[in-house]
């Protein structure tokens, strides 16, 4: 276009493939279910916070309550935690934010304290032997916006 190569390189790559592969799969509704209900009870609130946010485990386990603002419904990332160095904020959807409510426990949010003080490795091997229980096949976590997307569609939730 520009004149500064002499041919594309990507001439004759070919097409893309267009069916699903797996490094895009997500959860239907039906195996949602499922893996709720096989999900030790522990871990079942962050299992719902990781669903309706689309957030990666690292970032979940790292939010403080003073990263939360519930009159806002949004939850904010901080970029000093993030593994892309970036801030931003997460509109909260009602499930998530149910799991907020049922963490506090009528009570007062301390700031500092972490909402989900788990070990990822307990929390994958819960989540392990969830989906084995729950006859599921695993989902692709920590694809944010799409995983959100895909849970308006098939959770049957507006985000």
């Amino acid at each position: 276009r520009w004149g500064l190569l002499k041919k594309n390189p990507l001439e004759g790559m070919g097409k893309l493939p267009e069916e699903n592969d797996d490094r895009w799969r997500f959860l239907t509704r039906e195996e949602f279910q499922r893996l709720e209900e096989a999900m030790d009870s522990t871990y079942r609130d962050l299992l719902d916070f990781l669903t309706y946010t689309g957030l990666r485990l690292g970032d979940a386990l790292r939010l403080t309550w003073g990263d939360v603002n519930l009159e806002k419904e949004v939850v904010l990332i901080r970029g000093v935690r993030t593994k892309t160095g970036r801030s931003f904020g997460i509109p909260l959807h009602p499930r998530a934010r149910e799991v907020l409510f049922r963490r506090l426990n009528g009570g007062d949010p301390v700031p500092e304290e972490r909402i989900f003080p788990h070990s990822p490795a307990w929390f994958r091997r819960a989540f392990k032997r969830a989906l084995e229980k729950g006859r599921a096949k695993s989902p692709v976590w920590g694809k944010g916006k799409h995983a959100r997307a895909r849970v308006s569609d098939e959770v049957g939730t507006f985000i």
